[in-house]
């Protein structure tokens, strides 16, 4: 026998077993005469109303016996027939108390996520440096990645940067008849003296005021090691056998040296450009024989003279800053922890090579393994990085940047074919800028020009 399976309510609870089959006709009553739609959260329905009435031989019968229960019986046969009961359970829509309640959690979560992206403990802001006047407290935002650019942006951005030097020397070269006199510390030097401001010529050497120079006379039979002196504005050049005794004595007399040396640089602080020491310098004479020059930018036709010595000079990392006034350009940013540099990052070149302003070159870093000397710590890894964006006379002083337009070097030199480029690491320029001497003379221009050339 076929198994009870009771009366459905309205509302999808079974009821007890009554004990007997209902007859078909009280079977079909059973069901919901009205039964709602499905909603969903906002109210909307789901699918239509069910109907109100369920044909009770259209979804399968029930035989006589047990299990049959998958196969419709024919017309004639005398077993009444068992529908199966469908059941609809209405879904209610969401009051809008909920609706209220689940806007306000979400938003409340929105707004702690930002409170902890953002935050940092409030900070007094600093005065304004051209108005004096505290904008009061800001929340200090996280310095998000920079984007990385393409070399083209590389160049637009940083070209109203890169400025190309002409410095000019003069000084009195030391010369002799017939004969070729240099300075041994430089065989490419020739002996050089500068006049003081009472006009009285002194020698200069390794960048120092000296009373006596050494060089070597340059004949067709060989060299002969020579000290010179100066006596009043005559030189007097005493030759030196190879025990180191006088053999004869030579005077000579002085001559201009006049020199023109070009090369690149960039702004570090308004007004302010680092170079090449070797830039601004001339062999033994150092920047005793410094007679300023011009500056031009890129882009840029106005050429801005250069009246003063540079501001300070560190001849170990062959770097010099020099003052170019009246130029409001653009400073570039600086990448100063060189430990995390690595081998074949993209790098770029910008400069004057051969003096041709505007010229970028690309390259990647070939080694980060250079060392040298440090007084502060020998230890330290140097100083230099090796680079295969290639360089020329010219280059020296000028920018090396990374892919996001960061200093992360400045050109210093190159070897061979070009392949092998060397550049003085970032770190080196904000030591030079951080040392007490060059603020305190950035400071005095700074009043003198009442100009802001510490920059931040």
């Amino acid at each position: 026998m076929s198994q009870d399976r009771g009366e459905v309510p309205s509302d999808g609870e079974r009821l007890p077993d009554r004990g007997q089959p209902p007859e078909e006709d009280q079977v079909r009553n059973t069901m919901p005469s009205q039964v709602a739609a499905s909603y969903d959260m906002f109210g909307n329905p789901l699918m239509p109303a069910a109907p109100d009435r369920v044909p009770g031989g259209d979804r399968g019968n029930l035989g006589q016996n047990d299990g049959d229960r998958g196969n419709a019986l024919s017309s004639g046969n005398s077993t009444a027939p068992q529908p199966v009961p469908i059941v609809y359970t209405e879904k209610k829509p969401i009051s809008n108390n909920v609706k209220i309640a689940a806007l306000v959690g979400s938003i409340f979560a929105v707004g702690t996520l930002v409170f902890v992206l953002m935050a940092n403990p409030l900070k007094q802001s600093s005065s304004d440096n051209k108005t004096g006047t505290n904008t009061g407290f800001r929340i200090a935002m996280p310095e998000l990645p920079k984007q990385v650019l393409s070399p083209h942006e590389i160049f637009k951005t940083c070209g109203p940067s890169i400025v190309t030097l002409q410095i000019q020397t003069k000084a009195y070269q030391v010369s002799i008849p017939k004969y070729d006199l240099v300075s041994i510390s430089d065989p490419e030097s020739p002996i050089l003296a500068v006049l003081d401001d009472d006009d009285q010529p002194h020698l200069y050497q390794q960048g120092k005021a000296v009373s006596a120079a050494g060089g070597i006379v340059v004949t067709s039979r060989g060299k002969i090691p020579a000290i010179i002196k100066l006596s009043g504005t005559t030189p007097v050049i005493s030759l030196i056998d190879s025990n180191g005794v006088k053999r004869a004595e030579i005077r000579g007399v002085l001559e201009k040296y006049l020199t023109v040396a070009t090369g690149s640089g960039f702004f570090v602080r308004p007004d302010i450009v680092v170079t090449n020491y070797h830039v601004v310098s001339n062999g033994d004479l150092g920047v005793a024989g410094y007679m300023g020059g011009t500056a031009q930018i890129t882009d840029d036709p106005a050429k801005y003279e250069l009246t003063r010595k540079p501001i300070a000079s560190d001849k170990e990392h062959d770097l010099a800053l020099v003052y170019v006034p009246g130029t409001k350009a653009k400073t570039l940013p600086m990448r100063t922890d060189f430990g995390s540099l690595t081998v074949g990052e993209p790098v770029y070149a910008l400069g004057s090579p051969k003096g041709v302003a505007g010229s970028m070159s690309e390259g990647l870093i070939s080694s980060d393994k250079l060392r040298g000397k440090n007084p502060r710590d020998p230890d330290l890894p140097k100083l230099y990085l090796q680079h295969s964006a290639k360089i020329d006379h010219g280059n020296s002083g000028g920018p090396l940047v990374n892919n996001r337009g960061e200093v992360i070097g400045v050109n210093t030199a190159g070897v061979g074919n070009g392949t092998v480029n060397l550049a003085v690491v970032a770190k080196f320029i904000e030591d030079l800028l951080n040392q007490p001497d060059t603020q305190a003379k950035i400071d005095q221009l700074q009043k003198a020009n009442q100009t802001d050339l510490r920059g931040g």
